[in-house]
């Protein structure tokens, strides 16, 4: 075990020696080793004081507060990152660097482009009713590809990128039944069972980030394809761009696969969410996913770091 979810009311969490301890009602439910844990991840009332939250930052274990809804931005505690400050100076370097940066979007995208584009063809290959839209959209992505390869601009590049979301999003909400009612993307809230599903796990998959990127030392609310904007954490937003496809084709398999139905979400405030049965689905689903993501996510984050340092010292290197 190395994530803990705990999506259950009236749990009071103690450190018991080197153990995390869930009680209820002064019944001992579970003892988990703290050397098992990487991250405690918490969508209920839970009930925890600080001692054990500075034991569980000493033990360099992750804490994210995400509420029962899925989407809220909730609070997170990451523990301590690396000491390097010249990673940080050469990541401040960089945003000064227009050609450095142009690099780097150029980049990320065409890695997300590229995955969207995979995703696209694996499905061709078992929806063949919808071979022609599927078609369509990795057609349309293929052709963007080299176009960003050749962007002179970051204004570009984000033009391309923006062409190739709508054409890719036209091909994606094709894999669903027209009863989950998922037309577009839709963030906050989500309006139907799919966005639910995608805005969880987005969320979910940016929190990681957030622990990656800041145990590499990293400021993470610097970024390069997300510009600096008051309160977020655009570095995590960036690194996760090239992974997000595999948690569209996740969301996708959960309903192709019948794992989550209509009775798995509720309404609730405006906006559709899985309810606690359809969490239960949901996150041991993601956790066997999460754990092939952040291997890619710290390959990604290292690869930034080599990037950004070689450019401060003023040597040639392409990312």
């Amino acid at each position: 075990m190395s994530t803990l979810y705990l999506d259950r009311k009236h749990l009071n969490i103690e450190i018991d020696g080197g153990s995390l301890t869930l009680r209820e009602h002064d019944e001992i439910r579970q003892r988990v080793p703290l050397t098992l844990l990487e991250r405690v991840i918490i969508t209920a009332g839970v009930q925890l004081n600080t001692n054990t939250l500075l034991s569980l930052s000493n033990h360099n274990i992750s804490v994210n507060l995400i509420g029962s809804r899925g989407n809220q931005a909730g609070a997170q505690l990451i523990g301590n990152p690396n000491g390097d400050v010249h990673r940080r100076l050469a990541q401040y370097a960089l945003y000064f660097n227009e050609k450095a940066q142009q690099q780097v979007v150029q980049t990320l995208l065409s890695h997300k482009i590229r995955q969207q584009r995979l995703l696209l063809r694996t499905a061709r290959k078992i929806r063949h009713d919808i071979s022609r839209t599927l078609t369509k959209g990795i057609d349309s992505l293929s052709q963007i590809l080299p176009k960003l390869e050749r962007a002179e601009t970051i204004e570009n590049l984000m033009g391309y990128e923006g062409a190739a979301a709508a054409r890719y999003f036209e091909a994606y909400t094709s894999l669903f039944a027209d009863s989950l009612g998922f037309t577009h993307r839709v963030k906050r809230p989500p309006t139907d069972p799919v966005n639910a599903c995608l805005s969880l796990g987005y969320t979910l998959l940016h929190h990681e980030a957030v622990k990656i990127t800041n145990g590499a030392g990293l400021d993470v609310y610097l970024g390069v394809l997300h510009q600096p904007a008051y309160n977020r954490e655009s570095l995590a937003s960036d690194m996760i761009e090239p992974l997000r496809a595999r948690i569209d084709q996740f969301t996708w398999r959960l309903f192709a696969e019948k794992l989550l139905r209509e009775h798995h979400f509720a309404q609730q405030n405006g906006g559709v969410y899985l309810t606690k049965e359809g969490r239960a689905i949901y996150y041991p689903a993601y956790e066997l996913l999460a754990r092939k993501m952040r291997k890619v996510l710290k390959g990604y984050t290292y690869a930034y770091v080599n990037f950004i340092k070689k450019q401060y010292q003023g040597e040639e290197t392409n990312l």
